[in-house]
Formats: structure tokens, C-alpha cells, sequence
């Protein structure tokens, strides 16, 4: 039987490849959620996603566990130059930045699946009422992106 592993080892297997790129790299320390950073966010956010997924499975409710996690931990890859140059407002950068990620995670991926672009392009949701749910996925990152910026302003 084989070892099972939790969430947070998943999340830095799986994440490896993007934990070490240049484009996480370039955020990984950028403020986010007053004390947090983008990329703690990120992987918090990964972890919960893993998490969600591995419960829904005990349930017999099948997932792109592996996908989400790629996705979750690129889904705000595009808040890159927010404080400096990127974005005009806090509403263009609720807008815009899941749009930037996509474009940013399909450079670092090799291209998104229907999946991940939607996850990522929709983890704003309700904010952005216009981008409607089509993958179970999307909701459980959406879901773990709010539960995680809740926590955010608590964590480093």
C-alpha cells in the first residue's frame, strides 16, 4: 500500500517546477493581504485545493487534483508590478489581474488546460460577477482563495 502523502507534500511536489521559476520568483515576496506575500497566498491556497480535492475523493467525487494545484499556485501570477506601474485601481486590479496570471501561467506551464484557464481567469468570483463557473475545480479555488485571504492578514 502506498505511503499517503498530505496536501502540503503534494502541493511541493507537484509545485516544484513553479516554486522555482522566475516567474514565481518574481512575486513570491510581493505583499499581498497586508502581511502576507503572493506567493505564501499562492501556496496556501494550493494546499487547500489539495485538501478539498482529497476530501471530495474520499466522497467518490472524482478531480483534476494535479491541474488545480498548477493552477492555484499560478492564479495571482499576474499581480506582478501592482504596486509600481501595472494596475490604475483596486478595481482594475480585481479585474485584470486574474486575466495577467492566465496569460503569465501559460508561459510558465507550456499552455493552460480549459481547466486552469478558467480557474484561474474566474478565482475572483463574485467580485466579477460576469465570469460564470463551468469546472467543479474553479469553485473549489475560488472557495480557497477567499478562505485563504480571510486567514491572509493573520500569516506571513
Amino acid at each position: 500500500m502506498a505511503k499517503k502523502i498530505t496536501a502540503s507534500e503534494y502541493v511541493r511536489e507537484v509545485g516544484r517546477p513553479i516554486f522555482q521559476s522566475r516567474e514565481f520568483q518574481d512575486v513570491k515576496n510581493q505583499k499581498h493581504h497586508l502581511r502576507s506575500t503572493v506567493g505564501s497566498h499562492s501556496r496556501r491556497v494550493a494546499i487547500m485545493c489539495a485538501f478539498f480535492c482529497d476530501c471530495l475523493s474520499r466522497a467518490g467525487v472524482e478531480t483534476q487534483k494535479e491541474e488545480l494545484v498548477k493552477a492555484a499556485l499560478c492564479h495571482d501570477l499576474g499581480m506582478q508590478g501592482r504596486y509600481s506601474h501595472r494596475y490604475s485601481s483596486g478595481r482594475d486590479i480585481i479585474r485584470n489581474h486574474p486575466l495577467n496570471s492566465s496569460e503569465e501561467a501559460g508561459k510558465l506551464l507550456g499552455g493552460l488546460t480549459d481547466l486552469q484557464r478558467e480557474a484561474i481567469e474566474k478565482h475572483m468570483w463574485p467580485m466579477c460577477p460576469d465570469r460564470s463557473i463551468h469546472h467543479k475545480e474553479t469553485a473549489l479555488m475560488t472557495i480557497a482563495d477567499k478562505l485563504c485571504a480571510i486567514v491572509d492578514p493573520l500569516c506571513k
